[in-house]
């Protein structure tokens, strides 16, 4: 890293779970980088997915890999497909610098594939199903009826005239840059400029619960949704300027039928529990890198007999308030 630059100390390699050098340019300077979705998770930055488990928890859940689940391979699908549904003409793509930019038109075929529903029939089956799997190894696997399920939620966003409003720009804008000391990274979904100010979009599907308001708020408060949001809109504001950051918007959309749709702006609170959580794990991060150096083994809370007080929602005196109150 360059020298002139305050960043000590700088992260130990054993707090990433990427092997890609953070660039020595963004050290200087909040960058863009062009770079695949793969490659960014290989950047050894903090993310705004690490910076949720260090509001509670250590280094070591944040390093834990989350396996896929079905939700997660609809979820990938139908954004892959929704990139490519709302993408705009070659003609009409530009980054906001004014150059063109390539847009990937094949991006479901590059990130996920299909099950045929015959793989594992039929004489040579054992055969065939390795060879298909070696072909598409790293992509998310999809079943035909998963597949089928992504096209619905594709027909529902394109029938909600708020996700056409604001799926009219780039997609899957990294930034990269140096706060705090620390390496940060971000890879918004989509964002678009309107009146010389920057409107940053993240798109959500949900499984288990509906798009409308009131469930979707608790989704944000329990997922940390809101932390992610003052993540993105930090790594924007150093890119662009707090100036030009105009919104954060949420495009949501079900799941499960009839595959309802939403479109939610962030308020001021929301923003502001998210920037206080955001401020407390990178708060928490710092005390690890100090006093850890590195992280290895198992988390460790205690040595001693640590003295264990309920949580004020369940304590005597706060129930005796209740019966009062």
């Amino acid at each position: 890293m360059n020298d002139t630059i305050e960043i000590m100390p700088w992260p130990d390699k054993s707090f990433f779970s990427g092997d890609l050098e953070f660039p020595e340019e963004a050290a200087e300077k909040p960058i863009i980088l062009d770079c695949t979705e793969a490659d960014y998770h290989r950047i050894r930055a903090f993310s705004s997915s690490y910076l949720k488990s260090l509001v509670d928890s250590t280094p070591h859940h944040a390093l834990t890999p989350v396996k896929e689940n079905d939700a997660m391979k609809v979820g990938t699908g139908f954004e892959c497909l929704v990139e490519e549904a709302f993408q705009l003409p070659e003609t009409e793509a530009h980054d906001l610098m004014g150059k063109q930019r390539l847009h990937n038109r094949f991006k479901f075929q590059d990130r996920c594939c299909v099950k045929p529903p015959d793989l594992h029939k039929g004489e040579g089956a054992r055969a065939r199903a390795a060879e298909w799997r070696e072909r598409n190894k790293g992509k998310t696997e999809l079943s035909m009826e998963q597949l089928m399920t992504c096209t619905e939620m594709v027909k529902s966003a394109m029938q909600n005239s708020g996700w056409r409003r604001h799926l009219r720009g780039s997609w899957q804008t990294v930034i990269l840059w140096v706060e705090d000391g620390l390496p940060m990274k971000a890879m918004i979904d989509h964002q678009y400029v309107q009146m010389n100010k920057f409107v940053l979009i993240d798109v959500k599907t949900i499984a288990a619960a509906s798009a409308e308001e009131h469930q979707f708020s608790k989704r944000v408060a329990n997922l940390q949704y809101d932390l992610q949001a003052a993540h993105y809109l930090t790594g924007a504001a150093r890119m662009w300027g707090e100036d030009r950051v105009a919104a954060w918007i949420w495009l949501v959309m079900e799941q499960k039928a009839p595959h309802g749709s939403a479109v939610y702006a962030a308020d001021d609170e929301m923003l502001a529990t998210g920037f206080a959580q955001r401020e407390k794990a990178i708060k928490n991060l710092k005390q690890f890198i100090l006093s850890a150096n590195v992280v290895s083994g198992y988390p460790v809370y205690t040595t001693h007999d640590q003295l264990l007080s309920p949580p004020k929602f369940h304590s005597f005196r706060h129930q005796l308030e209740e019966i009062d109150g």
